[in-house]
């Protein structure tokens, strides 16, 4: 009788090597049927499915092949940890977009189309008085406030949006640094989402 069983995930008939196995992120069924070695030089025919998944017959003509063994292969955890890597990765990128735009939506629409020149227009001032910022005296006329204090608001406002674009950005980065020096299935799983890094960071700042 011939004895089938994995060793990890070599499959072995009688104790010698058939064939390597796949490395899968779930767990599968082997099942192994004797064939022509015409037909596979082996002598062996193996269908490797994920749980669920459809399986696949020899073939060879009818009758030639006879059925010898269902087995159970294992989820790999370094294919486990990739595929999970994977899905963290994206899923990180997704969170900070999320972030963003949850960021920019604290700015009416229309401010955000003129923030590249009041933000400009601020700087002039900032490096000369008599700089014309045509912009920001229609904006602190109407406000009602001086200018040179109009100018150190939006200068403030847009160091504060860098500050937590950049917390967001770098939140994302480090995920991707954890992610990718992640060794196990564990491990990748232990690596904290972007919304909890940018909160950690946030509190300690």
């Amino acid at each position: 009788m011939t004895a089938i069983t994995i060793n990890n995930h070599v499959l072995l008939a009688n104790g010698e090597q058939v064939q390597e196995l796949p490395k899968l992120a779930k767990d599968a069924i082997v099942r192994v049927w004797a064939v022509p070695t015409d037909y596979s030089a082996s002598g062996y025919f193996v269908d490797v499915q994920p749980i669920g998944g459809v399986q696949s017959l020899p073939a060879c003509e009818a009758g030639a092949a006879a059925f010898l063994a269902t087995l159970e292969l294992p989820a790999d955890d370094s294919a486990m940890a990739e595929s999970a890597r994977v899905e963290r990765l994206n899923q990180a990128n997704a969170d900070a977009d999320q972030l963003l735009s949850k960021l920019d939506e604290a700015y009416p629409e229309r401010e955000v189309y003129t923030w590249d020149q009041q933000l400009s227009e601020a700087e002039a001032l900032q490096a000369d008085p008599a700089a014309v910022t045509p912009l920001l005296a229609a904006l602190a006329e109407y406000r009602g406030i001086e200018i040179e204090i109009l100018a150190l608001k939006v200068l403030e406002k847009s160091m504060l949006y860098k500050i937590a674009s950049g917390q967001i950005l770098g939140a994302r980065q480090w995920v991707e640094q954890e992610l990718e020096a992640a060794q196990t299935h564990e491990e990748v799983l232990q690596v904290p989402h972007v919304a909890e890094r940018f909160a950690a960071v946030q509190a300690e700042a």
